[in-house]
């Protein structure tokens, strides 16, 4: 039934939007952002094994993943958790890591032949509204107003539908890539640290990943690489 369907992108739309925005409000204080960062990392490996059980051909994309997640490793000042209290939420967000990776395959099948206006109210109303419940939605947030906060989450929101309706998630994916490497370009830009072998080789993975995964073509013919 149509009400049924729409009740579960719902659903998924709580579970991938608003499950990680309660995590990390739970754990700002016990996660560094260097961990939290190298966590999200690893979507597009997991993306990339929970699509190979429905479709033969995204194995291939494996390594480039595996690639992009070494090269931002190397670059990152990782610290792990040193007691009981910090590897519980170290295993929430292992836990999360893989929901958002499950939900954005499972989406992504669930949205085809929805219209994105339907898409849009199923999927982001229900994390929406708990969140203005919940307190965060007219609040600011790092110095900038709540009404400012409101209108870029939601042209965030609209434009993460859309891109899960409409790429293969493991292109999707590639975003948890891109932004780090977007990050790191800035910062060589205004701070231009000393350059390593080091940091010349996680700059290599990670670039080199996150295209590949974006270009390598697969054995769908219909598949176009864009964003339509």
């Amino acid at each position: 039934m149509k009400w049924r369907s729409r009740l579960l992108l719902a659903v998924g739309g709580l579970g991938f939007f608003g499950v990680p925005a309660l995590f990390f409000a739970g754990v700002t204080s016990r996660l560094t952002d260097t961990i939290g960062v190298a966590g999200f990392s690893a979507i597009p490996v997991a993306v990339v094994v929970i699509e190979s059980l429905s479709r033969d051909d995204t194995m291939r994309l494996l390594l480039p993943s595996l690639a992009g997640l070494g090269g931002l490793l190397l670059l990152l000042p990782l610290e792990m958790p040193a007691d009981t209290a910090g590897w519980i939420p170290f295993g929430g967000l292992i836990v999360t890591v893989l929901l958002i990776a499950a939900l954005s395959v499972w989406l992504h099948k669930a949205l085809q032949g929805v219209g994105f206006a339907e898409a849009t109210a199923a999927v982001c109303l229900p994390p929406g509204l708990g969140l203005l419940l919940c307190g965060h939605g007219g609040q600011g947030f790092g110095g900038l107003p709540g009404a400012w906060i409101l209108v870029s989450g939601a042209v965030s929101t609209l434009l993460t539908v859309w891109l899960l309706r409409e790429m293969r998630p493991v292109r999707f994916a590639a975003r948890y890539l891109i932004v780090p490497l977007l990050v790191l370009a800035v910062g060589f830009v205004l701070w231009t640290p000393r350059f390593t072998i080091r940091m010349g080789c996680g700059i290599a993975l990670l670039t080199c990943g996150a295209a590949l995964l974006l270009m390598l073509r697969c054995d769908d013919k219909s598949e176009v690489l864009s964003l339509r």
